[in-house]
């Protein structure tokens, strides 16, 4: 699987470089190297989607298409996975920690994952409510030691 990043902004990603970039791709997955290949173009925009996907069908037709010529819409792990996740992401990159033992309990992880709309949203939540936290306390030792 290649997944193109930096290229998801319709602000950032003009026609000539699409195109350029899907003829690119095309002779990529026509390759033997290419050719058990998935290419990802994520979208944030259904404009970059749109013109994406017009030219895809115009350059490279069911080659770049595949079998979802109005593309593949993916809207990232179900609310339920949230928290999992989360877990799975700072046990990686802390060695082992869970959200529980850095303060955060289940309840409060479940109640921050009810607002979230999306998991990265929902990380973003728990990163301030976190700053927060940290800074109450932070206030509180302030205040003990006058």
């Amino acid at each position: 699987m290649v997944v193109l990043k930096g290229r998801d902004s319709p602000d950032t990603t003009r026609a000539e470089d699409v195109e350029n970039m899907l003829h690119a791709i095309n002779d990529f997955i026509r390759s033997p190297a290419g050719r058990s290949s998935l290419v990802v173009w994520p979208c944030t925009s259904d404009g970059l989607r749109r013109r994406l996907l017009e030219t895809a069908a115009r350059i490279g037709g069911d080659a770049l298409l595949g079998v979802h010529p109005d593309g593949l819409p993916f809207a990232g792990p179900d609310r339920a996975a949230f928290v999992t996740i989360a877990n799975q992401t700072v046990e990686a990159l802390n060695r082992g920690a869970t959200l529980t033992r850095l303060g955060v309990t289940e309840e409060r992880c479940e109640e921050i994952a009810r607002d979230a709309p999306t998991i990265g949203a929902f990380m973003k939540a728990l990163r301030d409510d976190d700053r927060r936290l940290r800074n109450a306390r932070q206030s509180l030792a302030a205040e003990r030691g006058r």
